[in-house]
């Protein structure tokens, strides 16, 4: 995804249902192996959630195409993906109103659809 003198933007990858229930497991560590080796850079994982933020160059729709891809390759499933810049995941948090906390009474949550 990445080639040489290429921009590199900041992305989220959302899997949906991964590590959730005994089946689509996977493990973060063989996740963020296979961002590299895909040519992402500065990747990282999300706690077992299997969302990871990474750098690539491209469009978001092509990196989707392609993460889908690797994933079936290497852990033998499909699972859908839902590819964010760090600018849209921003203006996404931007958006949540100061009202809307997470404490003992309240607790607020975000649905992406893709």
């Amino acid at each position: 995804m990445h080639k040489g003198g290429q921009k590199l933007t900041g992305f989220v990858a959302l899997f949906r249902g991964i590590n959730v229930g005994k089946t689509k497991r996977v493990e973060m560590a063989r996740l963020k192996s296979m961002f590299e080796s895909l040519g992402c850079a500065d990747v990282s994982t999300y706690i077992n959630s299997g969302n990871v933020i990474f750098a690539a160059g491209g469009k978001a729709e092509n990196i989707g195409n392609v993460i889908a891809s690797a994933l079936d390759r290497e852990f033998g499933f499909y699972a859908d993906i839902l590819i964010k810049t760090r600018i849209e995941m921003k203006k996404i948090a931007g958006a949540i109103p100061a009202a809307w906390r997470n404490d003992s009474v309240q607790k607020t949550e975000v649905a992406y659809l893709s």
